[in-house]
């Protein structure tokens, strides 16, 4: 009995120690493709992390370059362009860099002036005047030039981001763009077909107040384009010379003046004040009025028949 006791002992033991030879065997054979495992897994986090934090800068970096560039009336066409190129990535900044330099390549050509103009100033007031220098204004083959590209980045807005729903807005915006684009040249069928795509577009994106825009303006066609042919001072008639004798009023001498006061009369608002230096005489209401044809003599008040 003690020798059966001591083999069972003895077995366990062997038994525990062959267990315990294994999983030392086990993690000295997988312990460094475990720690390999774990290594990377936190490396792959802490990667994703600071790509997150550069992506959020790059964002933040190409909003704030757009500010820049955009917070003036005429921006840079070449600015914007190149903002476009280098965060193109960025949701959103290729499409509005775009859009913007289409914009300002329009807005030239409606005002016919260059991008940047600026109109000349006062030499003795600093103001600004409504003069242009000469080489600020553009011609007639700068003008198509400005029409061209406009339209080819109201047409890549479109490709790029039609298929998105997001922004949608830019593409609304862009087939009103190319609309413009067509007015300028005179061209009604192109207007109307790009505002049609617009309605189209509004309508895709639930956008009703650009749907009844779109359809406002294809109205308006119906009248067809409206001219707008810039001319410079030199090619305007002269103003007529006023009449002999007739000088225009200027400033406050222009305004009429009223001599009788403004709305309902009160009571008493009749009533003129005394010239200074005036004695008011009181009269008598109960007085009878003097006959005395001089009007120098006195008159008192005849008794009642009472003898009061």
């Amino acid at each position: 009995m003690d020798d059966r006791s001591r083999e069972i002992r003895e077995g366990a033991g062997l038994e525990e120690s062959r267990i315990n030879t294994e999983l030392l065997d086990l993690i000295n054979k997988y312990s460094s493709h475990v720690l390999i495992g774990l290594a990377i897994i936190v490396g792959a986090y802490a990667g994703k992390q600071q790509l997150d934090r550069m992506g959020n800068a790059k964002v933040n970096e190409a909003f704030a370059q757009h500010v820049d560039i955009t917070e003036t009336d005429s921006p840079n066409p070449n600015s914007l362009s190149a903002l476009a190129e280098q965060y193109g990535d960025v949701r959103g900044i290729g499409a509005m860099a775009r859009l913007r330099e289409a914009d300002v390549y329009l807005q030239a050509v409606s005002t016919g002036m260059k991008p940047g103009s600026t109109f000349e100033l006062d030499p003795d007031t600093q103001a600004p005047t409504n003069r242009v220098a000469e080489t600020d204004l553009i011609g007639d083959a700068e003008r198509d030039e400005y029409l061209s590209k406009a339209d080819a980045l109201y047409d890549q807005v479109i490709a790029d981001t039609e298929a998105e729903i997001g922004p949608a807005i830019h593409v609304v915006g862009a087939w009103f763009g190319k609309a413009a684009v067509a007015e300028s040249r005179g061209d009604a069928d192109a207007a109307r077909a790009a505002y049609e795509s617009a309605r189209a577009a509004a309508d895709a994106a639930v956008f009703p107040m650009y749907t009844a825009l779109a359809e406002q303006r294809i109205a308006s066609l119906s009248e067809g384009v409206p001219d707008a042919t810039l001319y410079r001072e030199a090619d305007l008639p002269e103003l007529p010379e006023p009449e002999s004798g007739a000088e225009a009023p200027a400033g406050d001498e222009a305004a009429p003046v009223l001599d009788a006061p403004i709305g309902p009369t009160l009571p008493g608002d009749g009533v003129q004040p005394e010239p200074e230096g005036t004695e008011l005489e009181f009269v008598d209401p109960d007085a009878q009025p003097s006959t005395d044809p001089e009007g120098d003599a006195e008159t008192t008040p005849e008794p009642d028949a009472d003898g009061g």
